[in-house]
């Protein structure tokens, strides 16, 4: 993929200093620190964003199914107690 646009951020000399020595410690330059932090960092944020994000409607629809009290499936059961006993054996 080519790298064909630019970014350009004010910082402290403190704020430059610390990202200086992260970036070393990482064995990265300053650019290669920067974008790898800043590209992990925003995947982070957009799959927490894509995984939680609902409506206040679905969300108390959803809160709702969890607070009920799970329905019993017979079938389930009997073929959770045939695989005990077949781990049994």
């Amino acid at each position: 993929m080519s790298k064909d646009e630019r970014l350009t951020v004010r910082v402290t000399r403190d704020q430059l200093d610390l990202f200086k020595d992260a970036a070393d410690i990482q064995g990265q330059n300053l650019s290669d620190f920067a974008l790898t932090t800043l590209t992990a960092k925003s995947h982070d944020v957009l799959a927490e964003q894509r995984v939680f994000r609902i409506s206040s409607e679905r969300w108390m629809e959803l809160m709702a199914l969890l607070d009920d009290r799970p329905v019993a499936h017979p079938n389930l059961a009997d073929a959770l107690r045939m695989h005990a006993k077949r781990v049994a054996q």
